[in-house]
């Protein structure tokens, strides 16, 4: 006998051979349940094997995010329709002031940060309205450092 999930809250008692679902249950999928994870509280040994960072602070707290486009000409690889493109980035600019909580790691890493674009994009649609298709956008370059 062992514990099998049918969906979210539903888990039955089943008896099954070698990973076999229970008969009468075919074409519903049945996945044996995952032991339950431990807890860093409830096992001090996980604590000195992972080495802990500040949880409050993250690396985007460094930053404000404000959207941007811009436009860039690209050419359909199918239709070979050469058009302009608005490509959405998002820009990050750095804070004027280091965020509270933040200890010595973090500030080391804010003096370092800068501003910098992240590209939000990663295909366009041809305008051709006989074409309309997808395609992945040429540029390498999905991070610009300003």
């Amino acid at each position: 006998m062992g514990k099998f999930w049918k969906g979210p809250g539903i888990s039955e008692e089943r008896e099954s051979p070698a990973g076999i679902p229970p008969i009468g249950t075919i074409g519903i999928e049945w996945q044996r349940e995952s032991p339950p994870l431990l807890r860093a509280e409830e096992n001090p040994s996980i604590l000195s094997s992972l080495e802990i960072e500040n949880p409050n602070m993250d690396e985007r707290e460094f930053y404000t995010e404000k959207s941007q486009i811009k436009h860039a000409t690209y050419t359909c690889p199918k239709c070979h329709e050469t058009a302009e493109f608005e490509i959405h980035w998002l820009h990050r600019m750095k804070r004027k002031t280091l965020p509270p909580g933040a200890d010595d790691r973090d500030r080391a890493k804010f003096a370092k940060a800068g501003d910098y674009l992240v590209r939000v994009d990663e295909y366009l649609v041809c305008p051709n309205p006989r074409c309309r298709s997808r395609f992945e956008i040429p540029d390498l370059q999905t991070v610009v450092l300003l």
